[in-house]
C-alpha cells in the first residue's frame, strides 16, 4: 500500500520525519523519497537489504541509499563537498558531512576507536531515498 503525504512546511528530510512521527500514523518500516527525486531503482532490493541489516542488528534503523558519483559528476552540485565516512567492513554510515562552509571533515577519536577500518568517500552522492 503507498501512502502519499505532502507537508507544505518540510524544507528536510528530517522536518518530513517529524511531521509523519507526529501524524502516529507508521506502524512498520517505510521508505522516504523526497518530492524531487527521479530515479529507476528497484526498491524491492533496498528493502530486502534494510529487512536483511535490521534482522542481524536491531539498532540499524534506516538504509540511506547513495550512488557514485565521482565530484565532478553532472549530477553533483559544484557546490557539493559532501564527505561520508563509512564502516569499512560493515558499510555502517558513521560521519556525513556536507557542510558547504568547511574544507574540513572532523571525526571523533571514539569513532576510530570503536571502528577501526574507515572509508572517507567524497564519490557518493545522496540519493534522498531512505528506508526507515
Amino acid at each position: 500500500k503507498i501512502v502519499v503525504v505532502k507537508c507544505e512546511n518540510c524544507f528536510s528530510e528530517g522536518d518530513a520525519l517529524r511531521h509523519i512521527d507526529q501524524m502516529r500514523v507508521l506502524k512498520s518500516d517505510f521508505v522516504l523519497i523526497s518530492g524531487d527525486v527521479i530515479s529507476n531503482i528497484s526498491l524491492q532490493n533496498v528493502l530486502t537489504l534494510h529487512k536483511q541489516r535490521r534482522k542481524a542488528d536491531k539498532m540499524n534503523i534506516m538504509t540511506v541509499v547513495l550512488k557514485n558519483a565521482a565530484p565532478r559528476h553532472r549530477t553533483r552540485s559544484c557546490f557539493d563537498r559532501s564527505v561520508v565516512v563509512l564502516d569499512g567492513k560493515t558499510n555502517q554510515l558513521l560521519v556525513y558531512d556536507n557542510d558547504q562552509d568547511e574544507h574540513s571533515t572532523h571525526v571523533e577519536v571514539s569513532l576510530i576507536a570503536e571502528h577501526p577500518t574507515l572509508e572517507f568517500r567524497h564519490d557518493l552522492l545522496d540519493t534522498h531515498i531512505y528506508d526507515l
